[in-house]
């Protein structure tokens, strides 16, 4: 053989073993997804968000976020049946329920904010403790290789309240050791 032919063998081998490398790495990441028609929609009516909306090991430039609401028996019941009926027992189920909860994706710049009077407002400043009726979009289901799901999108929340405000664990026991000594000071 050759230099050439050895060059060339080598170099087509090198080409190949990066070409199944790079099949196997884009296999191991594709998920196919599947719109539901009619897109489904549920009305989660006083839900609380129990996290400020983030992404894991984000940035914090990120414009899809991650959304946990706590939602009731009846929300939860009315998303599990879209599960049950378009997913059914797949293997690797991924549920978007989860004990009292659900998670949904948001789009920053399409999220929508209305206020208790059914007119738009701007984003509050935190969400986490927020007393809300979100509006959720099915927009259909996810598969990959090792799991599958639905795809939810929150696309408006409307204020029941004002924002649950922020306390410091601090300032909530300073109270209650304010309190007990007035208590103690009555008694003596």
């Amino acid at each position: 053989m050759s230099g050439q032919q050895t060059l060339t063998q080598q170099t087509l081998t090198q080409q190949t073993l990066a070409q199944h490398t790079a099949s196997k790495m884009s296999n191991a990441r594709t998920v196919a997804f599947t719109a539901i028609n009619p897109k489904q929609y549920v009305l989660a009516a006083g839900a609380s968000v129990l996290w400020e909306p983030s992404v894991y090991g984000g940035t914090g430039a990120e414009k899809r976020l991650n959304i946990v609401l706590k939602v009731s028996e009846e929300t939860r019941a009315a998303v599990q049946a879209i599960e049950d009926t378009t997913l059914g027992a797949v293997p690797g189920l991924c549920s978007v329920i989860r004990e009292d909860t659900i998670r949904c994706k948001l789009d920053v710049d399409e999220l929508r904010f209305w206020d208790h009077n059914n007119d738009r407002t701007q984003a509050p400043d935190n969400l986490k403790g927020a007393v809300v009726q979100a509006y959720i979009e099915i927009r259909g289901t996810w598969t990959s290789r090792t799991g599958a799901g639905l795809s939810v999108v929150c696309t408006d929340l409307q204020f029941d309240g004002e924002a649950a405000p922020a306390l410091s664990p601090f300032s909530a026991r300073l109270a209650q050791a304010r309190q007990d000594m007035k208590q103690m000071q009555g008694t003596a």
